[in-house]
């Protein structure tokens, strides 16, 4: 099924697997059990062994906090109506399965090349974290000045730069 599903989609058969927090969880899910598709991995905010998650369920400015770095990005958050901030149990459930992940048991083929991204001002992921990913995967960390765990809205260019600049460099 996700053969077909690729080769369909994408004429060489192969895709770039990024994923976002939890998503880079899912990617390097994804890429270690299937690396005949994969092409590359891209992990943005994303880490292994995450501290551990709250002790409760987190406010909505508690959410919007861990998210963005910069006070008018958190007090738009606050604004919105956004699934994870009418629904923080949700979240919280999130990040205790987070913080269950056994990285350990997902190696990634080493000629798949892999990329880690973060924001230096990250407050959802450690930045240790983060670099236990990088180097589980042995891979290079990108760290985004001034910008929390949003990078793709937060710093778009940057974010999209350094990506493209990875898959240039991969040919992916």
């Amino acid at each position: 099924m996700i053969k077909k599903l690729v080769t369909t989609l994408f004429p060489n058969g192969k895709i770039a697997a990024v994923g976002h927090s939890m998503g880079g969880l899912v990617a390097t899910c994804f890429a270690s059990q299937n690396s005949d598709f994969v092409a590359g991995l891209i992990l943005v905010s994303s880490g292994f062994s995450p501290p551990s998650p709250p002790p409760k369920v987190p406010s909505k400015e508690e959410i919007c906090r861990m998210l963005y770095s910069k006070e008018e990005l958190i007090q738009e958050c606050i604004k919105q109506r956004l699934f994870m901030l009418d629904r923080p149990e949700v979240l919280l459930k999130d990040l205790q399965a987070s913080a269950r992940f056994d990285y350990s048991k997902y190696k990634v083929n080493e000629n798949i090349p892999v990329f880690v991204l973060t924001g230096e001002k990250d407050r959802g992921i450690a930045l240790q974290t983060t670099r236990t990913a990088a180097e589980f995967l042995n891979a290079p960390l990108e760290i985004i000045p001034d910008c929390g765990h949003m990078p793709m809205i937060e710093k778009p260019v940057d974010t999209s730069k350094t990506i493209q600049q990875f898959l240039k460099g991969h040919s992916i």
